[in-house]
Formats: C-alpha cells, structure tokens, sequence
C-alpha cells in the first residue's frame, strides 16, 4: 500500500470528511485530494503534521511497517482525540462533564 492510501485510510477510520481532515492539517481540500490520489508527493514536513495530529506511528505512515498507532495508543482512543479536537470549547466542556459523569457512575458502580 502507498503512503497515498494509508493517508485516506486514515481518513476513513476517523471518519472524516475530506474537508475535514485538510483542515486538521491545514491544507487545501484539493491538495489532500492530490495527495489521496498519489497527484502530490507527500514531503516530510506533511508526514511529520500527519503523525502528530493523528497521533499515529511516523514509520507506518512512510513505509506501512509496524503499527499504525504508537505503542501508548489504541484506535479507541485515537478516535476519541480525533473527535475531541474537532469540537468547539463549549463542546468540549460538555463532553469533559459527560466522561467524569460516566466516571462516577462507574465508581458508584463498583463500590
């Protein structure tokens, strides 16, 4: 597999938008368009700005060896950061409120 489809790959397992995930990266609908469809070299700096806002393994995304995730994160949680981010402050607050909600629940739970 090329770097070109572990990008939209990643894409899809965020399930974002293309729209959405240029402008986690900060560039143009049609660049990552580009980029997807192998049109654009993908250079260092975009693979290095890929890696750390996906937080996924630099090396995988490169080559595709080892996982795509680094070792400290799962999908479950990389989904999770890739969703709170896209959120607005007041989103955020909201879901902090709902998670330490669930918190307690379970803590009450298991007493």
């Amino acid at each position: 597999m090329t770097i070109n489809k572990r990008i939209r790959e990643l894409r899809m397992i965020h399930q974002l938008t293309q729209g959405k995930f240029a402008a986690r990266i900060a560039v143009s609908l049609g660049h990552l368009a580009e980029m997807e469809s192998g049109l654009k070299v993908v250079n260092a700096r975009m693979i290095k700005l890929i890696a750390r806002e996906f937080d996924v393994d630099e090396q995988w995304l490169r080559t595709g060896e080892g996982d795509m995730y680094n070792d400290r994160t799962d999908l479950a949680v990389a989904t999770v950061t890739s969703v709170f981010r896209s959120l607005s402050s007041h989103y955020r607050d909201c879901a902090i409120a709902q998670v330490n909600a669930l918190a307690d629940l379970q803590a009450t739970e298991t007493q």
